[in-house]
């Protein structure tokens, strides 16, 4: 089998370049892209639903416990307002008794009051009740605190700071001044002690979803409400999570509730909603960690991307079934394309497949046989082509072979007259029968020699490869054109470099080709024209040019002129095959046959053959 050049599509193909591999890579894409786009839009939709969900969540847990101490500290002013219009004008005149009963009764109407008292204009208590605790009318009552008198002089209702009872209770102070009458100046007022232990049972009945919490701040930020009331009792600082001063002054104008994701107290990324308490400094605010609260997003990714890799691994495994159908077929096809080419011309491969891809093996096994029939027939005319060159070399052979057989015949005739007269004991003695004898053997020789050649012309060896010298190979093609050019006055040029070594091609039809050619040229000569014949090597290829002066190859006969049976000369002198049979050997051994002209000028054929000579038929 013939060495195989190493061309673009017999080359080594890197891994990712395979058709395999790059099926498989598109198999997957088209099948991870359209999920992650999808899923990538579904989870993103599924994200700012759920924040919005636990936002909402949130907004309204801030706003339910806002609302609920609104409500208790507007209940509380309303039932100290009755208390203080009702009873409050008349207050000092009743007796210690009384006074205790009336604030017991009153005390009664408010269940998150825990002490009640009432107070003169100098903020002093003058009568005071507990649920816990029974008072000692000789024990002195506290006094109010400087903010607390400030806000009874101005008469303004003053809500105190949050403080823990003796039971670690919170508790605040509501300060409600007595007005009788408008612009009447402020002589007392009702002091109440209010527990918020409702509102903390409240908060911690509110869930803030899993992992989150409510909590409750007064105006200087400090905690003052946990649903874990241990924080309030260690005074943990919330100031990190506080939104912007900026940010509650509009939340308070517009009334609504501040959501946020942000770095709590606690050092954890949360989602945050704080809402004012109306009619106080006081606000109250709900935190989730956000990888909590976007858990379910979370479980969602997971059981998507599980999905997807098994949506993947299917496309994979279907990918790599359907690719190693396609890719076994694409091997099967180029390996019988390597054969054909190897020489193997009619090969024809298994098909096992009744859809495209048989149909492709099918055409390669019809290319493959037609390709079969036309070497057949290219062989039979380049056959054709031989005969009808022995042909015209006939006339040639028969004046080369007559001058021996000439030369025997005068021999052997002088020979026989010389035995006539002379003993052939004396004429071997003498070395003259010698003499004659070698000359025979010598024109014997001469003859086979010359029938040897044209013989050797004539046989089918095309396509069979073995070392030459191409300049030998050219002075024996001109040894049978010798007595044609001898008789036309054909001058005769050979430029032949004289460093060609020796190289494997196909002599057979390189002899052929340049015969061929040189009879052209001689056919398109007359007396004194010349015909040059010029060999050397070139950039890694074998240039052989033939060229003459003759008469030159119309221009629009040139696009014709390897046609098969396409001849200018007259009828009987050609059959047309020559060049095309040129063409067909000089073109599988991987070369080119290129042919410049000009009418009345002459006639120039190069042919360009690899260096290695090696065919491909």
């Amino acid at each position: 089998m013939n060495k195989i050049p190493l061309n673009s599509w017999n080359r080594p193909i890197q891994w990712w370049q395979r058709f395999k591999f790059q099926l498989i890579v598109f198999s997957v894409l088209m099948s991870v892209l359209p999920l992650a786009v999808l899923g990538g839009y579904n989870v993103s939709v599924a994200r700012e639903n759920l924040l919005a969900a636990v936002t909402s969540h949130h907004e309204q847990s801030v706003i339910q416990v806002a609302n609920d101490l609104s409500s208790l500290l507007s209940g509380l002013q309303h039932a100290l307002g009755v208390f203080t219009s009702t009873g409050g004008k008349h207050f000092s005149m009743l007796p210690p008794e009384e006074q205790t009963n009336q604030l017991y009764a009153a005390m009664t109407h408010m269940p998150d009051v825990q002490g009640l008292a009432v107070v003169n204009h100098a903020g002093e208590q003058i009568a005071r009740v507990s649920r816990f605790q029974v008072f000692d009318p000789q024990e002195p009552a506290p006094s109010l605190r400087s903010e607390e008198r400030n806000a009874l002089v101005e008469g303004k209702i003053h809500i105190g700071p949050l403080q823990l009872d003796q039971n670690k209770q919170p508790t605040f102070h509501l300060l409600v001044p007595f007005i009788h009458s408008m612009g009447s100046q402020v002589n007392g007022g009702v002091y109440a002690t209010v527990s918020l232990r409702n509102i903390m049972e409240k908060i911690s009945s509110i869930s803030a979803g899993k992992g989150g919490y409510i909590f409750l701040i007064d105006g200087d930020g400090r905690l003052i409400g946990h649903e874990d009331f241990s924080q309030v009792l260690n005074g943990r600082d919330v100031g990190k999570s506080l939104p912007p001063v900026e940010m509650v002054k509009r939340a308070k104008t517009v009334g609504k509730p501040i959501t946020r994701t942000y770095v709590s107290y606690t050092g954890q990324q949360v989602i945050g909603s704080y809402s004012a308490v109306a009619g106080t400094d006081w606000a109250v605010i709900a935190e989730q960690p956000i990888s909590v609260a976007l858990s379910p997003l979370q479980k969602l990714i997971r059981t998507f991307a599980f999905a997807s890799g098994i949506l993947i691994m299917l496309v994979l495994g279907i990918s790599l079934l359907f690719g190693r159908k396609l890719t076994f077929a694409l091997e099967t096809l180029k390996e019988g394309m390597l054969r054909v080419v190897s020489g193997e011309v009619g090969h024809k491969v298994t098909v096992s497949y009744n859809d495209e891809i048989g149909q492709v093996l099918d055409a390669f096994n019809y290319l493959s046989q037609e390709l079969y029939q036309k070497r057949q027939m290219e062989a039979v005319i380049s056959q054709a082509d031989r005969m009808a060159s022995v042909g015209i070399l006939a006339a040639g052979v028969a004046h080369e072979v007559n001058n021996p057989l000439a030369t025997i015949s005068l021999s052997v005739e002088d020979l026989l007259d010389r035995l006539k007269k002379e003993s052939a004991n004396d004429l071997y003695q003498s070395g003259e029968l010698s003499t004659y004898l070698e000359a025979v053997q010598e024109q014997a020789q001469r003859c086979a020699g010359i029938t040897g050649g044209l013989l050797d012309f004539a046989r089918q060896r095309e396509g069979t490869k073995v070392s030459v010298k191409i300049d030998e190979l050219v002075y024996k093609t001109i040894g049978f054109l010798r007595y044609r050019l001898k008789k036309e006055n054909i001058k005769l040029v050979l430029d032949l470099s004289t460093d060609l070594p020796e190289i494997v091609v196909d002599g057979s039809g390189v002899q052929q080709v340049l015969f061929n050619l040189c009879l052209n040229a001689l056919d398109a000569m007359s007396a004194g024209d010349t015909l040059t014949i010029k060999v050397e090597f070139l950039r890694g290829h074998l240039l052989l040019s033939v060229s003459d002066t003759g008469t030159g190859i119309a221009a629009e006969h040139v696009p014709n002129i390897f046609d098969p049976f396409f001849t200018t000369k007259k009828p009987g002198q050609g059959t047309g095959l020559g060049l095309s049979v040129c063409y067909g050997i000089i073109t599988r051994s991987g070369g080119h046959i290129e042919v410049e002209t000009e009418l009345n000028r002459g006639t120039t054929v190069n042919i360009r053959i690899p260096f290695t000579g090696e065919f491909n038929a």
